[in-house]
């Protein structure tokens, strides 16, 4: 009987053994693999970056995605609390009917410096125009005479094949990542599920910058 009993208990601890062994390795082999920088980000991508920051966060969207206008306010406050600490990288993925040409008024703005400031009023007044039946061209030539954009040098700059070439290699890059909607969202390289909360970024942020 007590031979046994060692018996028994030996396979009970080599199938703990096997249990905890095959626990590790699905873990190891289910956490996503961070994706290198250099896949994430072109020369020419439009971005807040910030010299030794040790966290760059990048976003490939939709300015014409209820999810990425959601988000925005997030994303924002989150570089104004972290400022100095954070790089900040934008993709243009659009999905939705006019969210190309939105890009390429952000993207237009951008070469006369006001980027952000476009990028800001398309998430802001999204339900404006967004999903309407009439295109929003006139309403996005309104928002650039708002800024006080050169609107002769934005046509200018809307009518060349650079602007629609960026649009399309951030499309293709997302692509390739296997990315399917938006917002898509990494940080460091390491893809993050779903659209994560303020407290879910704050709290992956803070652990980073606690090493």
């Amino acid at each position: 009987m007590e031979k046994e009993t060692r018996v028994v208990a030996g396979v009970v601890v080599v199938c703990i053994a096997l249990f905890v062994a095959g626990a590790m390795w699905y873990n190891s082999a289910t956490k996503p693999v961070p994706v290198d920088m250099s896949r994430l980000i072109r020369e020419n991508s439009t971005k807040i970056m910030v010299p030794d920051a040790k966290i760059t966060i990048v976003e490939f969207a939709d300015f014409e995605c209820p999810g990425c206008a959601g988000i925005h306010p997030v994303l924002k406050r989150l570089l104004t609390d972290y400022s100095g600490k954070i790089s900040f990288v934008y993709r243009t993925f659009p999905i939705h009917r006019d969210s190309a040409l939105a890009a390429t008024f952000a993207l237009a703005a951008g070469e006369q410096g006001k980027f952000w400031e476009m990028h800001d009023k398309l998430y802001e007044n999204q339900s404006s125009w967004a999903g309407k039946e009439k295109p929003p061209r006139d309403i996005f030539l309104g928002y650039a005479t708002d800024l006080k954009l050169d609107i002769a040098k934005l046509e200018k700059s809307l009518s060349d094949s650079h602007l629609e070439a960026h649009v399309n290699a951030d499309r293709d890059d997302a692509l390739k990542l296997g990315i399917r909607g938006t917002p898509t969202i990494f940080i460091n390289g390491e893809i993050l599920k779903g659209i994560p909360s303020d407290g879910e970024l704050r709290a992956r942020i803070d652990v980073i910058l606690a090493k």
